[in-house]
C-alpha cells in the first residue's frame, strides 16, 4: 500500500487520490489548493485533469468564481460513500491495529506508529513502523508476548501489503533512553493503543 496516499493502492492514476483529498476537506478548494494539499505528489495539471473527469461523473461539484473555480465532493452522489472510505484508509489501519492490540492477553503500556507512516510519507515499499512500550511487569521474551507481536506483524502486512517493522522497549528503557530513535518516537508517535509514558527529564 502507498503509505502516503493509500487510494493509489486501488488505481495508479490521480483520480482516486484527488477524490480522497477532497473527502478530507471541509470547504471548497481550488485545483491549486488541492495540489498543495497533496504536497508535491501531483502536478497542478494532473490535478486539473483528474478534477475534470470527476466533475463529468458528478462526483465533484465545480463552483465558478471567475477567473478561478473551486471544487467540492458531491456528498449526495451514490458513490460518495466509497469516496469517503478512500479518505479514511489511514484511520482504518490505525483502528485495526488498535483492536488487535486491545485483544491481547498481555498488553503494552503504549503502542504507536512512527517513521514514514506517522509522517504521512513513504510508499508501497515502505515498512509500517510500530513501537511498543512494555509494562514494567512484562517479560519481553515470554512466548505469549512474542506470539502476539508476531501476529500483529502478520496481520499488518495482510491489511496493507507492507512489511511491519515492530520494535519493543522495556518500560525503564523507554523512560531513560537517550537514543535519538526513542526521542523521535516520543515526539512523532501516533497512538494506536494505550497512553504514552512520560519520559524522565534529561
Amino acid at each position: 500500500m502507498d503509505i502516503s496516499e493509500p487510494a493509489r493502492s486501488l488505481a495508479p492514476t490521480l483520480h482516486l487520490t484527488v477524490l480522497a483529498a477532497l473527502v478530507r476537506t471541509t470547504h471548497p478548494m481550488s485545483g491549486r489548493g488541492l495540489a498543495r494539499l497533496l504536497d508535491g505528489k501531483a502536478s497542478q495539471r494532473g490535478v486539473a485533469d483528474a478534477l475534470k473527469h470527476l466533475v463529468s461523473q458528478g462526483l465533484v461539484i465545480r463552483e465558478n468564481h471567475p477567473p478561478s473555480a473551486s471544487f467540492r465532493l458531491n456528498r449526495d452522489h451514490i458513490a460518495a460513500g466509497v469516496a469517503e472510505l478512500l479518505g479514511e484508509l489511514k484511520d482504518a489501519l490505525r483502528q485495526r491495529c488498535s483492536l488487535e492490540v486491545s485483544s491481547w492477553e498481555t498488553r503494552p503500556a503504549w503502542a504507536a506508529f512512527f517513521g514514514s507512516v506517522a509522517r504521512g510519507e513513504g510508499d508501497e515499499n515502505s515498512d509500517i513502523d510500530i513501537a511498543l512500550v512494555l509494562c514494567s511487569d512484562t517479560e519481553p521474551l515470554a512466548p505469549e508476548w512474542t506470539s502476539q507481536v508476531e501476529r500483529l506483524a502478520e496481520r499488518t502486512q495482510a491489511w496493507t501489503g507492507n512489511r511491519a517493522s515492530i520494535i519493543a522497549f522495556g518500560h525503564d528503557e523507554w523512560l531513560d533512553s537517550t537514543e535519538s530513535l526513542v526521542e523521535e518516537i516520543a515526539r512523532e508517535g501516533i497512538t494506536i493503543w494505550g497512553h504514552r509514558p512520560d519520559r524522565r527529564p534529561r
